[in-house]
């Protein structure tokens, strides 16, 4: 058996590997180092990567497939008829490229109609399962990767798979085959599984115009109230922790207003003149009443004798109900954030005067403003990506107007002399907590039909002017490529020249491949790439 040649099971465990079927690795003296050993073992033994052979055994083969959510990596022997060939296959989960740690998986080789299969019940390892497969039939045919679990079953195929029954073109057509790079970083799986990395494919998507600015958070329309005082006074601030950005809900206390000793518009004169005239109105419509029992006053009389106090009656309890002994009670009118609080304790205010906004912050709008040259444009905006710019990191994340449910608003159609800059305006939900009053980087989108090469802003590394990816060898081996950039909307960067549709780059994680090529090592907390 060839099991214990392939290089991946000695770097991946320090355990015994028991292969399904049967198989059984070899023992290791190792049997219980701690995981972050196993990493430098790996990369130790991965220099097959650099273009190395395995003494003995000739060159290997590098099989990759992808399915919907599942990547298939595995060296192996070249296919012999007849010859029993183990395979450690690395399983990662296209959801978040972690190594998937449960569920069955079945191996079927299919040439000329002939199927051979292999199951395995359970990953040896997290990420790896162990098969052995004994081709029936020479010639090319395919190889399929079915995985089982709870969550579902995922299937991967490679289609062009050789099955030789001459040793010699065996190993010929392994060497043919083998995938090397002269400027290749080795990431093997027990790095990249443990760090904030992914992979994603070259495309070819529609891409217009971008306009790139800044925005400006402002609260949405209907979303704010401004509360006013009712009476000349003095101010008297609640209690407790009320203090500009704290939430408040609906009729808490914000302060209140004593115009009981004012000159003007004294609220305890004004009450007791409103409680004369109660009385004054009640005594006159209840004389008319009886009145009218003996047919000796008009029915008019008396109907403008009940309006007189029905009107004194609704003066006094509103009188009483917000200004209680002359003072009255300022209080929010709806739950929120209290956005500003304008007055403070001891000062006078007029009737009117506006005392607190209280805003809710379910929409925010965010007005940009873009040069007069890209006026054309405007009328062909279809989104916006949105890029939080108080965070000091290059790779902040880009959320795009749709996460945000936001909308197009409105642009302005024209300047004037104070400003030569459009205005354009979207609306969000807050979902984020923006903060009114600060600001976004804003990449404008307009509608094209053209398309063009693309891949993530994150993928593309900056050197001195010069910009750089790391396209994908194996799921293992990375080249560092050089590449001309056009475009970006914050989310995706145009290639002009460097790569081809098709090709796979690495997304989340570029710097860390770049540190790995330097230095050898990772640490993962030291950063991410430049999302231009």
């Amino acid at each position: 058996m060839k099991f214990q040649n392939i290089v991946s099971v000695m770097a991946f465990s320090a355990m015994t590997l028991v292969g399904c079927n049967g198989h059984e690795g070899h023992d290791h003296e190792h049997e219980h180092e701690h995981e972050h050993e196993h990493a430098e073992e790996h990369n130790h033994e991965h220099e097959h990567a650099e273009g190395h052979e395995h003494e003995g055994h000739g060159h290997m083969l590098q099989l990759v497939a992808y399915g919907q959510n599942l990547e298939v990596y595995a060296e192996a022997h070249p296919f012999e008829v007849g010859e029993d060939n183990d395979l450690l296959l690395h399983l990662t989960s296209l959801k978040d490229f972690k190594p998937i740690t449960d569920g069955s998986l079945t191996v079927i080789l299919e040439v000329g109609g002939k199927k051979t299969t292999a199951k395995c019940a359970a990953p040896e390892k997290p990420g790896l399962f162990a098969i052995e497969i004994t081709p029936e039939k020479a010639g090319k045919g395919k190889l399929t990767f079915q995985h089982t679990s709870s969550n579902g079953n995922s299937t991967a195929t490679i289609t062009d798979v050789m099955v030789f029954d001459d040793e010699h073109e065996a190993h010929e057509y392994a060497e043919e085959q083998e995938k090397t790079t002269a400027n290749g970083v080795n990431f093997p799986k027990a790095l990249s599984w443990g760090v904030d990395f992914s992979t994603q494919p070259v495309t070819k998507q529609q891409i217009g115009k971008v306009i790139r600015t800044v925005a400006q958070i402002q609260p949405s329309q209907g979303d704010e109230v401004i509360v006013s005082a009712k009476a000349d006074g003095v101010v008297t601030l609640a209690g407790g922790t009320l203090t500009e950005g704290s939430s408040i809900s609906a009729g808490q206390a914000i302060c209140s207003i004593d115009a009981s000793a004012t000159a003007n518009n004294n609220l305890s004169v004004q009450q007791g003149q409103a409680q004369a005239e109660y009385n004054r109105a009640k005594a006159e419509y209840e004389r008319l009443k009886a009145l009218r029992e003996d047919k000796l006053v008009l029915e008019s009389e008396v109907s403008a004798a009940k309006a007189a106090y029905e009107s004194a009656d609704a003066a006094l309890k509103g009188l009483k109900k917000n200004f209680g002994a002359g003072i009255q009670g300022v209080k929010s009118p709806r739950a929120g954030y209290l956005k500003q609080l304008l007055v403070s304790n001891g000062q006078f205010v007029s009737a009117g005067q506006p005392v607190a906004v209280i805003t809710q912050s379910k929409t925010l709008r965010m007005k940009a403003e873009v040069q007069a040259s890209n006026y054309s444009y405007l009328k062909d905006i279809c989104g916006a990506n949105i890029r939080k710019v108080d965070t000091g990191a290059a790779d902040a994340q880009t959320w795009s107007l749709e996460e945000l449910g936001g909308k197009v608003v409105s642009y302005g159609k024209q300047t004037d002399t104070t400003s030569p800059l459009i205005p354009v305006t979207f609306e969000v939900n807050n979902v984020l907590e923006f903060l009114p009053g600060t600001f976004v980087e804003m990449f404008i989108l307009t509608r094209s039909t053209e398309e063009k090469i693309t891949i993530p802003a994150e993928s593309v590394l900056e050197e001195q002017g010069n910009y750089f990816v790391y396209v994908q060898v194996t799921p293992e081996l990375f080249e560092k490529r050089q590449v001309k950039i056009g475009v970006t909307d914050g989310k995706r960067t145009e290639i002009t020249n460097g790569v081809a549709v098709g090709e796979r780059v690495v997304a989340h994680g570029a710097t860390l491949v770049k540190l790995q090529g330097a230095t050898g090592s990772v640490d993962p907390h030291s950063g991410h790439s430049h999302a231009h």
